[in-house]
């Protein structure tokens, strides 16, 4: 859901902002829309850690504990720029497209509703994410690609 608001909890991760757009060393799955990012192909890295949940973390890790990065596909890395730069907090695991659609209902076309900011955000048609995606494409995106070889689930 769409919020300005950032609801800060102990103990949960803390997501920093995307690093620069580069090819990915190996293969990873979007955080957002859970598609398949293949080798060397363009993506987003997120840079995150948490809050220690004990004294030996602090002692070993200080008051931030590492974690390994996630990942955003490049459209919804640039989905989530887009809403962050218009003043939103959205998180990265959430559905940037579900996200996108949702703020074009609410400040699309012929809406009675002014954007808090300038949006260039309709340029192209939004493509529906994996996570929504009807069964039979679904069913499209899980044949394989090889003979005789499934692909894994992320």
């Amino acid at each position: 859901m769409l919020s300005c608001d950032c609801d800060d909890q102990p103990g949960r991760v803390s997501w920093y902002e995307l690093e620069d757009p580069e090819p990915v060393s190996r293969r990873c799955c979007c955080s957002s829309c859970l598609c398949r990012i293949p080798r060397q192909t363009i993506a987003y890295a997120i840079a995150r850690d948490r809050d220690p949940r004990n004294d030996i973390e602090i002692l070993v890790y200080g008051l931030r504990v590492p974690m390994a990065p996630a990942h955003l596909c490049e459209v919804c890395g640039d989905i989530h720029l887009s809403l962050s730069a218009l003043g939103y907090a959205a998180d990265p695991w959430e559905d940037q497209r579900a996200l996108l659609r949702e703020y074009d209902k609410v400040f699309g076309h012929g809406s009675k509703h002014q954007p808090p900011a300038q949006s260039e955000l309709r340029s192209k048609p939004i493509p529906p994410s994996p996570r929504q995606s009807e069964p039979s494409a679904l069913a499209a995106l899980q044949q394989p690609t090889h003979p005789g070889r499934t692909p894994r689930a992320c």
